[in-house]
């Protein structure tokens, strides 16, 4: 019987863990060359520079929660100067329902 009762404690516990992440949005977005609305308050330096200035932009110029954020290449950027061109970089974000539109705006994709 206690070890029934444990086992019903520790599921309970685990499903009440993962509903508590159930309002999490995960969004991507494909970086470009010099069009991205960030662009011009991102130093593009150093990789860390330019995920820095991207999450501070989402965060505190847009108001935007982040709950975990990492840019990643995932291939070749495009063959073309022109500021659309893709860089091959995509910034991967897990974010709220509360923020949805306003990262749909920025062009983020929901995954």
């Amino acid at each position: 019987m206690h070890k029934t009762t444990l086992l019903a404690f520790c599921l309970i516990a685990v499903f009440a863990a993962c509903n508590k992440h159930s309002d999490h949005l995960h969004f991507q977005y494909a970086e470009t060359k010099c069009a991205d609305r960030w662009s011009k308050y991102v130093q593009w330096d150093t990789q860390e520079a330019k995920e820095a200035g991207i999450r501070a932009f989402l965060q505190d110029s847009s108001g935007i929660g982040v709950y975990s954020f990492s840019l990643e290449k995932d291939g070749d950027g495009e063959a073309c100067e022109a500021c659309t061109c893709l860089t091959g970089y995509h910034i991967y974000i897990h974010s709220s329902e509360e923020y949805r539109q306003q990262l749909l705006d920025l062009g983020f994709k929901e995954q």
